[in-house]
C-alpha cells in the first residue's frame, strides 16, 4: 500500500487525516491495509453480527481501556497485521497481551505492547502450557495473523466458550469441533465494503491524532531506490 492509498481510502470516506510530523509518509504509506486488517477483525458497531470479534473501538468514547485485565492472544505478531493488532490491545486494555513471532523481533513488540512473546517454533503443546501458565482468565479473544491449517485449529481448541477467533485467511477449522459457542470468522480488510464503512471512516476521522499521540505507530519501513538504467 502506497500514501496514496492512504489518502484514497480516507478521501473516499468523506474523512481527511492530516500525517502528523512524527509519522513519515512512507510510514503513513504502510499503514492502510495492516491497520484495516486488525481494526476490522477486532472491532465493530454492531457486537460481532459482521463477522469479527465485536469489541468496542478503542478510538470511541468509553473504549479505551475498556478490555482491561482480560487476556488476548496473537498468533504471529511480528507481521504488518500482528502488530497493528498488539497496538489496538493495548489500546483496549487487554493485559496480558500474549504474541507468538520469532524472538529476535521481541524488543520490538514489547515496545508496540507486548507483554508476553512465545518463540513461534514452539510445539503447539508446548505453547498450551506456556498460556496455562501465563494466562489466567478464560481466552475469550484470538487473533490470528498466520491462519494456516494448524494455527486455526490450536486457536479454536484454546478458545474459551462465548469468544471469538478472528483469522486472516479462510476459514480452516475442523467442522467437527465447530460449536456455536465459539465464533470464528475471516477478516475482510477492504474498508469500502459497506459493512466496514461505518467503523472505517471512525478510525479515519481520528486517525491523525492516534498517530500523533503515538497510540498508533507506522512500520519500520526501508526505502529502496531502483536504478533508472
Amino acid at each position: 500500500m502506497s500514501t496514496c492509498s492512504f489518502w484514497q481510502e480516507s478521501k473516499h470516506l468523506h474523512a481527511h487525516p492530516q500525517i502528523p510530523t512524527n509519522v513519515t509518509t512512507d510510514q503513513a504509506g504502510s499503514l492502510p491495509l495492516g491497520l484495516n486488517t486488525a481494526v476490522f477483525g477486532l472491532y465493530d458497531y454492531e457486537d460481532g453480527g459482521i463477522g469479527n470479534c465485536g469489541l468496542a473501538p478503542p478510538w470511541e468514547e468509553g473504549g479505551r481501556d475498556k478490555y482491561a485485565g482480560q487476556p488476548i492472544l496473537i498468533l504471529g505478531g511480528a507481521s504488518s497485521v500482528g502488530q497493528h493488532v498488539i497496538q489496538l490491545a493495548k489500546l483496549s486494555g487487554f493485559s496480558p497481551i500474549v504474541t507468538t513471532a520469532s524472538l529476535r523481533n521481541a524488543d520490538r513488540l514489547r515496545q508496540l505492547g507486548a507483554t508476553h512473546i512465545l518463540d513461534r517454533g514452539l510445539a503447539f503443546d508446548a505453547l498450551a502450557s506456556e498460556l496455562e501458565r501465563i494466562v489466567l482468565e478464560p481466552l475469550t479473544v484470538i487473533y490470528d495473523a498466520v491462519a494456516s491449517l494448524d494455527t486455526q485449529n490450536f486457536a479454536y481448541d484454546i478458545l474459551a466458550p462465548g469468544g471469538a477467533l478472528a483469522v486472516v485467511r479462510p476459514v480452516a477449522v475442523s467442522e467437527a469441533k465447530r460449536v456455536p459457542e465459539k465464533r470464528v470468522s475471516i477478516v475482510y480488510a477492504n474498508a469500502f465494503r459497506p459493512e466496514n464503512q461505518r467503523l472505517a471512516k471512525s478510525l479515519f476521522s481520528r486517525l491523525h491524532h492516534l498517530l500523533e499521540e503515538g497510540a498508533i505507530k507506522g512500520r519500520v519501513v526501508s526505502t529502496v531506490l531502483l536504478d533508472a538504467s
